[in-house]
């Protein structure tokens, strides 16, 4: 649950992160564009993927990648390197990174418990990844 919270603060941040350096709106727009482009755009072959390759090597993969990728930003910040375009592309790529980690963790549930017992946990892990809506809503599926 720590990655899922980690990519949810970074949707958010990258954005705040350009408009603080540039004061730009358009930027801002192409860094919200860019970290949901990759679902449209890999979604399916992130799906296929982690139906035929090892799921939790395909988690732990993604999840190292893209700490490296989010990591860069503080990184160039550091040494005053930091760009827009660094920032749209560890957007772009932290994003698409986590469309295969979160793939494969949906495709990890029925595997882990079996097919016939997987739509109460399957449920469970979709309600713990939505950051939105109210607790009230996040009931346990019955």
């Amino acid at each position: 649950m720590l990655s899922v919270g980690g990519s949810s603060v970074t949707l958010v941040a990258m954005p705040v992160l350009v408009y603080q350096e540039t004061k730009s709106p358009f930027l801002v727009s192409l860094v919200a564009a860019s970290e949901a482009l990759p679902y449209v755009l890999f979604g399916l072959l992130a799906g296929a993927v982690a139906d035929r390759a090892h799921r939790r090597r395909l988690m732990v993969a993604a999840d190292l990648l893209n700490c490296a990728c989010v990591g860069s930003v503080p990184l160039a910040a550091a040494l005053g390197a930091l760009t827009p375009a660094h920032v749209l592309t560890a957007a772009f790529l932290s994003s698409t990174l986590y469309v295969f980690f979160d793939a494969a963790g949906y495709g990890l549930v029925p595997a882990a418990v079996g097919r016939a017992g997987s739509p109460r946990p399957t449920a469970r892990c979709g309600a713990a990844r939505r950051p939105y809506g109210s607790p009230a809503r996040r009931r346990p599926a019955p």
